[in-house]
């Protein structure tokens, strides 16, 4: 699932200027963006299919030493949740593995989530939920 996500990120306009590849996680001081998997809940049940939201963060380091540098990154945020809005009332959805379809993604709360000792950098945040059905016997 979050390969299927991260490929769909990557179509993004606001990511094309990814030059390293898109993490899993900021543990590597050479990585600046990062997609987290932060599990998954069963909305309803049906007859052995299940309708499910998956919740991912999109993470990124990024200056925050001045206001200028901390209203770039938070525009950042607020284009790609405006890109994830459009898409989705598009109905141009991630392309999910086989038994699984996408119904919706929706993505909120980008801010500045934490900062260093010197407040030079901070790790800013996109949450993102996508509802899909997970087909039965899957």
């Amino acid at each position: 699932m979050t390969t299927a996500i991260k490929n769909y990120l990557l179509q993004c306009p606001a990511l094309k200027a990814i030059t390293d590849d898109l993490a899993t996680d900021l543990t590597d001081q050479q990585t600046k963006y990062a997609l987290l998997n932060n599990g998954s809940t069963i909305i309803k049940r049906y007859r052995g299919a299940e309708k499910r939201q998956a919740n991912f963060a999109l993470s990124f380091l990024g200056y925050s030493f001045s206001d200028a540098e901390r209203l770039e990154n938070c525009g950042f945020c607020e284009k790609l949740i405006a890109w994830i809005t459009t898409q989705n009332l598009d109905r141009n959805l991630p392309v999910l593995p086989a038994g699984y379809k996408a119904l919706s993604i929706t993505a909120d709360s980008g801010a500045l989530i934490f900062y260093d000792n010197t407040a030079d950098s901070g790790i800013y945040q996109v949450q993102l939920h996508l509802i899909y059905i997970k087909e039965a016997n899957i």
